[in-house]
């Protein structure tokens, strides 16, 4: 499992522990990194060799060093390689792939489905450029949607409006429609793009409960 924030890593392994074996969960990120020095105690020493060789049941990593490890060309970061075969490789918040390095990664990932009988999982809500029409697309093997009726699901989701103007707003004129959105839900956020906006909007309201 790879994400790219180090935060969100050591929650989601927190996570797997209360279904898994302690031992069964190896995190592996800069938060967790230990030092090689001779007064490790035997504990320590163990998980160094552990996270060289990625030798648990379930990895918890970074993007960034799922990546490093793949395109490495050094022994320290290829000792782990030979442990992804035949694994699920699950990476989380696909999005966020950078995208001048998205066709390397797909040809690795591919390379791992085809040859090494990895399964990939994307896991993302926003999902990167792979349409069928894509020429990236072309790289991935054929990938099910693991999800049912996607569609209906962004229904069943759907929190906002979104209402897009045929000309400029005036503070004047959002004013106005703050006062009347006030007087049907109670409560309204306004989000302007400058300091300035806000201060306008906030003195044309002209109400000492507005903040």
């Amino acid at each position: 499992y790879s994400a790219p924030v180090p935060s969100s890593i050591a929650q989601t392994a927190a996570e797997f522990r209360q279904f898994l074996p302690q031992v069964a969960v190896l995190e592996h990120h800069s938060a967790v990194d230990s030092e090689d020095t001779e007064r490790q105690d035997a504990a320590a020493q163990r998980r160094r060799q552990e996270t060289l060789r990625w030798e648990a049941p379930v990895i918890v990593t970074t993007t960034v060093q799922l990546l490093e490890s793949l395109f490495a060309n050094k022994r320290s970061k290829c000792r782990k390689l030979h442990n992804l075969a035949r694994s699920i490789i699950i990476l989380d918040e696909a999005q966020s792939l950078p995208p001048h390095l998205l066709e390397p990664t797909l040809d690795m990932l591919k390379a791992l489905v085809d040859a090494f009988g990895c399964t990939i999982v994307l896991c993302t809500a926003t999902q990167p450029a792979l349409s069928e029409d894509s020429p990236l697309r072309q790289k991935l093997p054929s990938h099910p949607e693991i999800m049912s009726d996607v569609p209906n699901l962004f229904h069943s989701l759907k929190r906002v409006d979104y209402e897009f103007m045929d000309e400029p707003l005036t503070v004047v004129r959002l004013a106005e429609q703050v006062q009347g959105a006030m007087a049907t839900y109670g409560r309204v956020l306004v989000v302007a793009n400058t300091k300035r906006v806000a201060v306008d909007l906030w003195q044309a309201l002209d109400d000492p409960e507005v903040l």
